[in-house]
């Protein structure tokens, strides 16, 4: 027994968060299916990336964020 399901790329993609497209990005690239050294994050310290996935966690998470936290990440920035 066999069932079909008709699924659109495009609407799985548009449904995804920006976090979750490059966690699939990096998926396929880890799987074979991009250019070997196009992970943005080949070759730094470890501790970066842990940084660069709580960056886009606050990306993410914007509309959640207090006032005085936007505040601290921009003196953090400056």
């Amino acid at each position: 027994m066999y069932v079909t399901v008709d699924v659109d790329v495009v609407d799985v993609l548009d449904e995804m968060s920006d976090r979750e497209k490059r966690n699939l990005c990096k998926e396929l690239i880890r799987d074979g299916y991009g250019p070997e050294g196009s992970l943005p994050t080949e070759g730094y310290h470890p501790d970066e990336e842990m940084y660069r996935e709580a960056v886009l966690k606050l990306l993410d998470s914007y509309s959640q964020l207090t006032a005085a936290q936007i505040e601290l990440v921009k003196q953090l920035a400056g």
